[in-house]
């Protein structure tokens, strides 16, 4: 992963995130403090696990895109685990995504500080990522390079026919960037002179990253859509495989 964005998991420094939280500290006083000081621990402490997945299984992307099957059953055992993790501190997105009214000052105030608390959180979630990997034998390069391979064959779906089956994958998984991308709207067009940030989580930094991304040998596109109805069908599944793959 870069350290392109305002927050990446393992950015080295997490800038962006740290003038957020310190912000946060000065309104909050001692209690703010101490968070900030606690996610500034969790920060080092994945980055030391990372370094050490990463040298207990080294891993270098081959020449010519390829996946064992039984690598990839690996990678999918280890994605499920991490988008439950995500699934868990993303609800209050899904139930913002949900609503019909518009939100109050107070609404926004609460889901601004919960968009902060769950990059926050993206440490403890980068964790409890080492461990699987750590089961399975992986890197934490591998896993990237698994991710961007299966995201690029999404992509790559997204420019099928429309009568062709994998576009349907592709619309699934894409359904809450483009719920999201929806609701952000609705509410600027409800408010004029609002503007709704979502950093990360813009349709169309989201498809930037999608751009970028490989596409995999047909082999590989056949191993992947074989796994489809595990890979597209969690909400969470595009935002975090976006995250991770830049």
């Amino acid at each position: 992963m870069s350290n392109k964005r305002w927050v990446k998991i393992g950015c080295g420094g997490c800038l962006g995130i740290v003038i957020l939280l310190l912000l946060i500290a000065i309104v909050l006083g001692a209690a703010g403090y101490h968070y900030f000081q606690d996610v500034q621990q969790n920060i080092g402490v994945w980055e030391t696990r990372k370094r050490e997945i990463n040298q207990a299984y080294p891993f270098t992307p081959p020449e010519n895109s390829q996946i064992q099957e039984e690598r990839y059953a690996s990678f999918l055992k280890i994605r499920t685990q991490l988008l439950i993790a995500a699934e868990e501190r993303l609800d209050w997105l899904f139930e913002f995504m949900a609503q019909t009214e518009t939100p109050g000052a107070l609404d926004k105030m609460k889901m601004g500080l919960r968009f902060l608390n769950f990059f926050a959180a993206l440490s403890e979630i980068g964790l409890e990522l080492t461990k699987d990997l750590d089961k399975e034998k992986m890197s934490m390069n591998e896993y990237i390079y698994m991710t961007r391979l299966t995201a690029g064959a999404l992509h790559q779906w997204g420019q099928a026919d429309e009568e062709n089956e994998r576009k349907a994958v592709w619309r699934q998984y894409m359904k809450p960037v483009d719920d999201l991308s929806e609701r952000v709207r609705r509410i600027e067009e409800e408010n004029p002179g609002a503007q709704i940030d979502l950093g990360p989580l813009e349709r169309s930094k989201i498809l930037d990253v999608m751009e970028t991304l490989p596409t995999p040998p047909q082999e590989i596109e056949d191993l992947i859509f074989a796994h489809s109805d595990e890979i597209a069908v969690v909400k969470s599944a595009i935002f975090v495989d976006a995250y991770i793959a830049e």
